[in-house]
C-alpha cells in the first residue's frame, strides 16, 4: 500500500489500548518489509511476557573449579566476558597460547561448551537501544490495525498514523528488511508515553525486557565514510582479544594479531583511523543514560549498528577495553575511551552508590531516570523496593530511593555522592543531588575507618537521618579547592606544600619531616602499595615521592620512561584531587575534604552496629 503525504496526514492517530497487567502484557512492534522510498509500516500487538528459563549460561556445565581438576600441567582455564570458558598457557606466547577446546581431547566438549546460551521467554523479539534525539515528533509511520475494535466510521480500513522522532524513523528505515518482517521492542512506541501509570509499570520491567530479548540492537546513527572505518577497525581489534570476567587479557584463539592484547603494543593505526574512532565514540548514543542498563543486560548475540554496518557487541566491548589499557593510544581519544569503557565493564548486581556514580555524567530528559534507569543494575532484592513514580517531585524520588538503599544495606556509601555546595534540589543533605554536574571523583573517598560495619542510624519523618558517630576533631584550616581541570600534579603538589608550610612549626628541614610525608599521603588519598599490599595497581609510597620530585625537575613535562607511575595511576590520582580541598584538623592530621569544607566543622567516624 502506498500513500502520499497528504493522505497520511488525514489518517487517524493510532489509538493505544491498555495493557493487561494481570497477563503481564507488553507491546511488540512488527516492522513490515519495504523498499527505498516506501513509508514505514508496522503492526503493534499485545503479547503475554513470561520468562521460561532463568538458568545461567553455564547451567549443566562443569564449574571452573571442576574444570581445573581436569587440566594437564601448566594449563589454566578462565571464564570470559562472553560467557565461555577459555583454556590458556600462562607463560606461553603466540597464537597457540589459548584455546576454546580442552587440551585433553578425552574431555567431553559438552561438559564445558554451552550449546544454547539464550535465556528464553514466551515472546521472541529484538530490543532496540538508541537515542531519542530532539523530542519533536516530526515523522509519521503507518500502523496497520489496532488492539481494539476498529470504529465503523474509520474510512482508512484499519490504517492509522503514529508520530515518532526523526532519530527513531531513521533507525527503522535502516532496520527494515526488503523480504521479511522483524519483531522489535522499542520504548517510545511499545510504551504509551502519555499514560503515566503504564510508564511506571513498564519501566519496572525494562531490565527483563532487555535481558530476555533474543538480542539487543544498538543503533548509533547513519553511517559516514569515517564511521565505516572506525567500526571495521574496532571489530578487527576486538577479534584479536579475549577478556576474562576478571579483566585479564589474552590473544583470542586463532588471532591473526596475537600481540594486540598487550598494553605495550603499538597498534598500526594512522591518524585518520584514530580520528575516525574518536568521532564514533563522540556520537550522542554513548552519552545517554538508559543505554547503560540496556547493554549491560544484553546477551552475547547483541550487535552495534551504524548505518548498514553491524559488528558484534562483544567485539566492540573487547576493543574498547583493550584501548583503555593500551599505553600508546593517542591522548585525544582518552576521554572518549574512558567514557565508553563504563558501558563495557560489568556493572550487573552493582551496589547503588557505584551504579549512581558510574551513570551521573550520562544524559536524560527526565531527572527521575537517574534512579529508574539503574534499577536493572541492582540486585532484585533492592530494585524491588524502588517503584517508579513519575508524578513525584524529583527530590522526593531521590530521597525515597536513597532511604530504601540505606535501610536495605544498613550502610552509608551514598554519602560519597552528597555534595555540600551547588545543590539544585530541595532535599536533605544526606540525599545526593543527581541533577548536578558531577565531580570528577567521589566527594568523600571511602577510607573505611570503621571497616564494612553497618551504620547506626534512625530515620525520623519527614526528612531527618540521625547517625550515631564518634567525634574526632574540628577542622582548623581549609585550602582552596583544586581546579576541576587539573592536569599538572607537580604544580598542584607545590601549591599544597605552600599551603601546609604556612603553619609548619616542626623542627628541622621541611623535606625531612614526617609532616611532609603526611601531606603527600593525603595528597594521593593514601592509595599506596604499603596500604594495599595485595593490589599491584597501587604504587609504593617512595615511588610517588620520586615521581613528584622528577616532575618538578622536568618542570611539569612528561617524566622519563624510568618512572614507576603509569599514566592510568597518574590520571586516577589527578581525579581524586579535582574539586577537593586539603583540610587540617586541630589534632594535627591532614587529609582531603569535599568542596564546602569549613573551619569549625567536626569530623565524625561512623559508630558501627555491634
Amino acid at each position: 500500500m502506498s500513500l502520499n503525504r497528504a493522505a497520511m496526514d488525514h489518517l487517524e492517530n493510532y489509538p493505544y489500548t491498555k495493557l493487561r497487567s494481570e497477563a503481564n502484557e507488553l507491546r511488540i512492534l512488527t516492522l513490515l518489509q519495504g523498499g527505498v522510498g516506501d513509508p514505514v509500516r508496522v503492526i503493534i500487538s499485545h503479547e503475554s511476557f513470561e520468562v521460561e528459563n532463568k538458568s545461567p549460561w553455564n547451567d549443566g556445565l562443569l564449574s571452573l573449579e571442576a574444570l581445573r581438576e581436569t587440566l594437564p600441567k601448566d594449563w589454566k582455564v578462565a571464564e570470559t566476558l562472553d560467557e565461555r570458558y577459555i583454556f590458556y598457557l600462562e607463560e606461553a606466547v603466540g597464537p597457540d597460547r589459548t584455546s576454546w577446546s580442552h587440551p585433553d581431547k578425552s574431555v567431553d566438549p559438552s561438559s564445558y561448551h554451552a550449546q544454547n546460551q539464550l535465556q528464553r521467554c514466551s515472546v521472541q523479539y529484538e530490543a532496540l537501544s538508541y537515542t531519542w534525539g530532539p523530542p519533536e515528533k516530526t515523522n509519521t509511520i503507518l500502523v496497520e490495525g489496532a488492539c481494539k475494535p476498529i470504529p465503523e466510521n474509520n474510512s482508512s480500513g484499519g490504517l492509522f498514523k503514529l508520530q515518532i522522532t526523526h532519530n527513531l524513523h531513521e533507525a527503522l528505515l535502516h532496520l527494515r528488511r526488503t523480504d521479511i518482517t522483524r519483531r522489535l521492542w522499542i520504548d517510545a512506541i511499545c510504551i504509551n508515553q502519555d499514560d503515566i501509570d503504564e510508564r511506571n509499570e513498564q519501566v519496572q520491567r525494562m531490565d527483563n525486557i532487555y535481558k530476555y530479548a533474543s538480542r539487543v540492537v544498538v543503533w548509533i546513527g547513519p553511517s559516514t565514510p569515517e564511521s565505516d572505518v572506525a567500526m571495521l577497525t574496532l571489530q578487527h581489534l576486538g577479534e584479536q582479544v579475549a577478556l576474562t570476567n576478571q579483566y585479564s587479557r589474552f590473544p583470542l584463539p586463532g588471532a591473526s594479531e596475537p600481540t594486540w592484547y598487550q598494553p605495550d603494543t603499538h597498534l598500526p593505526f594512522d591518524d585518520n583511523v584514530w580520528d575516525s574512532i574518536q568521532q564514533l565514540l563522540d556520537r550522542p548514543w554513548f552519552s545517554r543514560l538508559w543505554i547503560i542498563q540496556e547493554v549491560q543486560l544484553a546477551n552475547i548475540h547483541s550487535i552495534l549498528q551504524c548505518g548498514k554496518v553491524e559488528i558484534p557487541w562483544t567485539e566492540f566491548r573487547h576493543a574498547i577495553l583493550s584501548l583503555l589499557e593500551n599505553n600508546h593510544r593517542p591522548l585525544r581519544i582518552l576521554d572518549g575511551v574512558n567514557s565508553v569503557a563504563k558501558l563495557c565493564s560489568d556493572l550487573s548486581a552493582s551496589d547503588f552508590s557505584l551504579a549512581l556514580w558510574r551513570t551521573m555524567r550520562s544524559s536524560c530528559s527526565d531527572m527521575r531516570d537517574h534512579i529508574y534507569a539503574v534499577l536493572g543494575l541492582l540486585t532484585d532484592e533492592l530494585s524491588s523496593r524502588i517503584r517508579p513514580q513519575y508524578l513525584l517531585p524529583v527530590s522526593e524520588v531521590f530521597k525515597q530511593a536513597c532511604l530504601e538503599e540505606i535501610k536495605f544495606s544498613g550502610r552509608l556509601e551514598l554519602f560519597d555522592l552528597c555534595h555540600i555546595v551547588g545543590r539544585n534540589i530541595h532535599a536533605p543533605s544526606w540525599v545526593p543531588d543527581l541533577t548536578m554536574e558531577p565531580m570528577v571523583f567521589s566527594c568523600l573517598s571511602p577510607q573505611l575507618a570503621t571497616g564494612f560495619s553497618s551504620a547506626n542510624f534512625i530515620y525520623q519523618e519527614p526528612s531527618t537521618l540521625v547517625v550515631h558517630g564518634v567525634k574526632h576533631s574540628k577542622i582548623s584550616r581549609v585550602s582552596e579547592p583544586f581546579d576541576e581541570n587539573l592536569t599538572d600534579i607537580a604544580t598542584a603538589g607545590k601549591s599544597a606544600e605552600t599551603w601546609a608550610m604556612e603553619t609548619y612549626v616542626g623542627e628541622g628541614d621541611w623535606e625531612d619531616s614526617g609532616y611532609s610525608d603526611q601531606l603527600l599521603r593525603a595528597f594521593f588519598d593514601n592509595n599506596t602499595r604499603g596500604r594495599f599490599p595485595e593490589e599491584p595497581v597501587h604504587v609504593p609510597f617512595q615511588d610517588w615521592k620520586d615521581f613528584i620530585a622528577q616532575r618538578r625537575d622536568d618542570q611539569g613535562q612528561d617524566p622519563s620512561e624510568e618512572t614507576e607511575v603509569s599514566h592510568w595511576t597518574l590520571e586516577r590520582a589527578l581525579d581524586s584531587l579535582k574539586c577537593r580541598c586539603l583540610i587540617e584538623l586541630g589534632s594535627g592530621y591532614i587529609g582531603l575534604g569535599p568542596p564546602g569544607s569549613q573551619n569549625g566543622i567536626h569530623l565524625h567516624f561512623n559508630h558501627p552496629v555491634s
